[in-house]
């Protein structure tokens, strides 16, 4: 015990030594810092909002802080406070100075600390084990007193006053033996916490090129003559996250489970240790008004006309009227096919406003807009595919909370955290595309019955523990159903053959008509649903008609496809497949069609649509 208390004073020695050389040189009539510490993180997708908790002293009056070791990526503009317990903040501002050069001499003391932080934790740690043998033995001793004490019981020579004084020797050995374990422990983890400190200021002293002490000032009103605190807030950059997935799926259970991953990329200059942490995809603060929408003039073009007779500009793409577009004084030339436009202004626009430049932001966004309603103004022809395009996505301001408090360190890789782990139900079916691979896939029709969003991101598809392919999982509401992919189960197989093509005349048309078989095999020992695709040929206008001669079965009967999918040629079966169901026994589809058209003409242009 007495080696142990001497190994404290040890660290608490040089814990003070180190502070006291490591504090930057303090002017007459300078501030002594505010001990703080970070207690909570918001990460955002391009930045992170830190909280960090400040001590306040004891006594009452005005008190100036001084919060130091600011990190390099911090936004000054984005600093406030806000007042604890009997502690109002009045003002709160930042401030940088230069640092002076530190010299060689600095750098070896620090080592020095950290040889002797070094070598306490070598003492320490021997004492553990010495503890966990003297554990180890007060087992064997309540073994040895089991054992003797049934040996003295079944002789008849049992003193209760022996057995008295041996269980309470073991019993209090025992607690005193835990309690030097525990804080061994603790002990053991101080020094490493200040080792890590000395290692990142060593590091900082000698090799950094940054020689700029980042502070803030905040004032302090108490009424409570008690210490208390305050939380100082800011935004650093050189911080972001994105969302990935592992999707776990089950043999035999109808029922996935999506694990919910976070990949932090941290380089803001400071740790994060044992923080709340809370992922983000909103724009912080800068995003609380909506952009101011400004006038948008319109006016005629001189030039030559179009190949619909209305007027153009020169060299415009035929078909295509450009427009001469003013948004609040600002005169552009806008093609209507400027879709890719739209979307790199709203980005900017998304960007200018997460950096505070408003006005800029307003400017872009209604650029922006003004191109999109050129388009549905200035169009010659009613575009279905330029009213299809999407316009630059702005998302869903989605927060998850992590349940537990993480430690997040500095550095230039990413780190991955779990943020939650949901079970949703599945219905898992087959989809085999015969006329692209001979491959089918496992699927799962899932609804995303948690209460989390699921955004857009990279997932990783597991069944069991056989890492199976991976996957872009969509944008998934809380209550939608999607559907997800587990990769190609070999164990059913399929196979396309073009069995009969014929060619005929028919008074000025020619007729072509082609027979398909798809054969499907389960070598399953279950049954298995099977959606089953293919396609024939698609034809706008009267000059070639296609038609659907037969099918055997009959296609799907799901409104969707009825609706969406079987006009434009795309052909679908709903099948079952019995349990082992090969060779003969195998599952076969035939389908017919013709295709009519003039007898001087041919096929000659062949789209995917």
């Amino acid at each position: 015990m007495r080696q142990v208390m001497s190994a404290t004073a040890l660290i608490l020695v040089v814990a003070s030594f180190s502070y006291a050389q490591t504090a930057p040189p303090a002017k007459p009539d300078a501030l002594a810092a505010a001990a703080s510490r970070i207690v909570a993180v918001t990460v955002y997708q391009a930045s992170a909002l830190v909280a960090r908790e400040v001590a306040v002293p004891a006594g009452a009056g005005t008190v100036e802080l001084v919060v130091p070791a600011l990190p390099p990526s911090i936004i000054p503009t984005s600093l406030y406070a806000e007042g604890g317990v009997g502690a109002q903040v009045l003002t709160t501002r930042y401030r940088s100075r230069p640092l002076a050069q530190t010299s060689a001499d600095d750098v070896r003391k620090l080592e020095t600390q950290l040889k002797e932080l070094k070598k306490s934790e070598a003492i320490l740690t021997r004492q553990v084990e010495t503890a966990n043998s003297n554990l180890r033995f007060m087992d064997k001793l309540e073994g040895f007193t089991g054992a003797t004490l049934q040996q003295l019981t079944e002789k008849g020579m049992l003193s209760a006053e022996a057995v008295t004084k041996l269980s309470q020797f073991v019993m209090e050995t025992r607690g005193l033996k835990s309690t030097e374990l525990v804080s061994l422990t603790q002990q053991i983890q101080a020094g490493r916490e200040q080792q890590e400190y000395l290692g990142r200021e060593i590091q900082q002293l000698s090799g950094s090129s940054d020689k700029t002490s980042r502070e803030a000032i905040v004032v302090v009103d108490k009424a409570d003559a008690a210490a208390g605190k305050v939380t100082l807030y800011y935004l650093v950059s050189a911080a972001a996250w994105r969302p990935q997935y592992k999707v776990h799926a089950t043999a035999g259970e109808k029922q996935v489970e999506v694990e919910y991953l976070a990949a932090i990329h941290q380089q803001t200059g400071e740790d994060w240790t044992g923080v709340k942490l809370v992922l983000s995809t909103a724009m912080p603060m800068f995003n609380a008004a909506p952009p101011e929408l400004a006038a948008m003039e319109v006016q005629p073009v001189a030039g030559p006309k179009t190949a619909a007779g209305l007027p153009g500009q020169p060299n415009a793409p035929q078909g295509k009227v450009w427009s001469n577009v003013n948004v609040d004084g600002n005169e552009l030339n806008a093609p209507a096919e400027g879709v890719a436009s739209q979307l790199r202004l709203r980005n900017d626009a998304q960007q200018f406003a997460q950096s505070g430049r408003k006005a800029e932001a307003d400017r872009a966004y209604n650029t922006a807009a003004a191109l999109q309603q050129a388009d549905e103004i200035m169009q010659v022809e009613d575009s279905r595919e330029a009213r299809m395009q999407p316009a630059a996505r702005e998302g869903q301001s989605v927060t998850f909370h992590v349940d537990r408090k993480m430690s997040i360190p500095w550095r230039d890789d990413e780190q991955t955290i779990e943020v939650a782990r949901v079970p949703l139900e599945a219905d898992f079916f087959y989809k085999a595309v015969p006329v692209l691979t001979r491959h089918v896939y496992r699927l799962a029709n899932l609804t995303n019955n948690s209460k989390l969003m699921i955004l857009p991101g990279e997932a990783t598809m597991y069944v069991g523990t056989d890492f199976v392919g991976r996957a872009s999982m969509p944008l998934v509401a809380v209550g939608q159903s999607f559907t997800a992919g587990f990769g190609v189960d070999p164990q059913i197989q399929v196979k396309r053959d073009l069995v009969a093509k014929a060619r005929t005349i028919q008074g000025g048309n020619q007729v072509q008509k082609f027979d398909y078989r798809i054969t499907l095999a389960n070598y399953k020992s279950e049954a298995a649903r099977v959606e089953l695709g293919d396609r024939m040929p698609y034809a706008e206008g009267e000059a070639v008609t296609i038609t659907l001669l037969s099918s055997a079965p009959q296609l799907s009967k799901d409104e969707t496809y009825v609706r969406d999918q079987q006009p434009k040629g795309l052909l679908r079966w709903d099948l079952t497949l019995e349990p082992n169901t090969s060779g003969t026994k195998a599952t076969s589809v035939t389908y017919q069609y013709k295709m009519e058209y003039a007898k001087d003409s041919s096929i000659g242009n062949i789209f995917n649509r």
